[in-house]
């Protein structure tokens, strides 16, 4: 469901409703059990399921027509979950909104990103495999495929499924997307075709999250950012076009988050949430400006 600033359709979810991860279109999903601060079983399940079929529905404004925003990133165009545009409904019509089309896809909590009549998301492709795909948004079809080998490390917690976790990112002619092993990969927007790759975890020494990697990577200027957790390497800023790297920062251990930019007193900070602290660097340089301690059970932030 799509929100015009805080108001929400009725049946939508708000913010601190919202479950599963990383943004995204968010699909309803089950309640938590009101006797216990956890899902139980039942809902886990159903959870999973929702994931495992794309189901679009075509939405009539009060003025007729399709609501029609490019969705680029997790988060939507400026990573705040909010839709800039104007005379939404806040209501649903009488009758449900028009399912135009569904498919079944592989297990995964990867949001959808919209851009021009195409939808990007990435998902569990078979044991050995994950997908980044690209679908018409009128028909579903497949434009292309990109598959990745990821076969998942001993001792990998499928509490909640195999993954992937994150979100794509698409940008001009490319679209950047991370897989549950911590692969950084870019491929062509227009043929899927690879274009470069990078193993965070590998090359990076980068934190090997029980569930997996789910950071879902941000743009600024030239460069495309990601959170690692390696040793002085725990945030990277790779040029877009060759997958070189321009700045690495920090020994931050990571965890299951995705960094934001705001805008402070003029300036442009990166904010990343990482395992005991929340940071803002110099998106630039990746110069440390702040730190603040904030530890979590699990250091799951």
């Amino acid at each position: 469901y799509m929100t015009s600033r805080n108001k929400l359709p009725v049946g939508a979810v708000s913010d601190r409703e919202q479950c599963g991860s990383n943004g995204g279109p968010i699909f309803r999903c089950p309640q938590r059990d009101k006797r216990s601060s956890e899902f139980n079983n039942k809902a886990d399940n159903q959870l999973m399921r929702v994931r495992q079929i794309l189901i679009v529905s075509m939405l009539l404004v009060l003025g007729g027509g399709p609501a029609r925003a490019d969705w680029p990133q997790w988060g939507g165009p400026n990573r705040n979950f909010q839709v800039d545009a104007r005379d939404l409904p806040t209501t649903w019509p009488d009758s449900r909104p028009k399912e135009v089309w569904r498919r079944r896809l592989g297990d995964g909590y990867s949001g959808i990103a919209a851009v021009e009549g195409v939808l990007y998301t990435m998902y569990r492709s078979g044991e050995s495999s994950e997908a980044v795909i690209a679908l018409d948004a009128e028909t579903g079809q497949t434009r292309w495929e990109y598959s990745q080998k990821s076969v998942l490390f001993p001792g990998y917690n499928k509490t909640y499924g195999p993954g992937p976790h994150a979100t794509p990112l698409v940008l001009r002619d490319k679209v950047y997307a991370t897989g549950v092993q911590g692969t950084l990969m870019c491929v062509n927007r227009t043929t899927g075709k690879l274009i470069w790759d990078r193993e965070l975890w590998e090359e990076f020494g980068g934190t090997k999250l029980a569930r997996g990697y789910a950071s879902s990577p941000i743009a600024h200027k030239q460069t495309v950012i990601v959170p690692s957790g390696g040793r002085g390497k725990s945030i990277i800023a790779f040029d877009q076009a060759s997958g070189n790297v321009i700045w690495e920062s920090a020994s931050f251990k990571n965890s299951f988050n995705s960094p934001i930019l705001i805008n402070f007193d003029g300036s442009t900070q990166l904010v990343v949430f990482m395992a005991r602290v929340v940071t803002g660097l110099d998106p630039d340089t990746g110069r440390v400006l702040w730190s603040h301690p904030h530890s979590t059970k699990y250091d799951i932030n």
